[in-house]
């Protein structure tokens, strides 16, 4: 949601996104070992602030528009990221699991056999996800993912909007309007938020990527098959992004 007001500081309390979330790993932590040694890989992205209870808001020239994000400072130090780290890396589901949940996974011959559930993607068009040694370096360690999709047709939907945040700093990495592949049928604003003005909108001024490649594309700058994506129902997700990724931490299976 982008802010009418101009741009401001609002001042809040040391909360990040998901960190309702954070705090019940942490509580439920098993005793870990860490004397083992960091595997972050890298610095996470910090952005220390002079006061920090404030947290910037940008303001969009388009109202609903989102074509820029704001930089969120993490509240937890390297250790607690590290532990959180390694907690989701234990809680990835089993392939066996994802396929069961609809998630479409494994070698291509595998995959070309499955359907989407609802996806407009077929199968093999589906890519996996870069292997840590293609890819470049400083990709993210967690990212909580979640897409806005509209419906086309024969009962399918694609992509609309795609939002990937760093799981264990905040940093917002995609908020971005995605212009539907196909004609769409309904557009879902109650859910979505996203009618065809606003999106015609988003396309003129440049706030949103042409094509779901495109945002495929971008969010990979910030992936590999290591990353841990975090999210609720995300086979649905990773079908109108034509994804096959198997390090998963799904909250709908976590809560079934």
């Amino acid at each position: 949601v982008v802010p009418d007001e101009p741009s401001r500081l609002i001042e809040q309390g040391p909360e990040i996104p998901g960190g309702h979330l954070l705090h019940d790993l942490l509580a439920s932590m098993p005793a870990l070992n860490i004397n083992e040694g960091p595997i972050l890989g890298k610095e996470p992205r910090i952005y220390p602030l002079s006061n920090p209870r404030l947290i910037f808001i940008p303001t969009e020239a388009l109202p609903c528009v989102a074509s820029s994000t704001a930089a969120y400072p993490a509240y937890m130090d390297l250790l607690e990221q590290d532990l959180i780290l390694r907690y989701l890396r234990s809680r990835c589901h089993s392939c066996n699991r994802l396929e069961t949940e609809g998630y479409i996974i494994g070698p291509t011959t595998i995959r070309n056999k499955k359907s989407p559930r609802k996806g407009s993607i077929p199968t093999y068009q589906f890519r996996e996800t870069p292997s840590t040694e293609l890819q470049a370096a400083g990709t993210v360690c967690a990212i909580a993912l979640d897409c806005e999709m509209v419906g086309v047709r024969n009962g399918r939907q694609t992509l609309a909007f795609l939002s990937a945040i760093d799981f264990l700093t905040g940093e917002v990495l995609i908020s971005r309007y995605v212009n539907p592949s196909e004609e769409v049928l309904d557009w879902r604003y109650k859910f979505t938020g996203v009618t065809q003005a606003i999106m015609t909108s988003a396309v003129a001024c440049g706030a949103a990527f042409g094509t779901w490649r495109e945002a495929l594309d971008k969010l990979w700058e910030f992936m590999d098959d290591s990353t841990v994506l975090v999210g609720h129902s995300l086979q649905y997700d990773l079908e109108v992004l034509g994804i096959s990724h198997a390090k998963v931490v799904d909250s709908a299976i976590l809560t079934a």
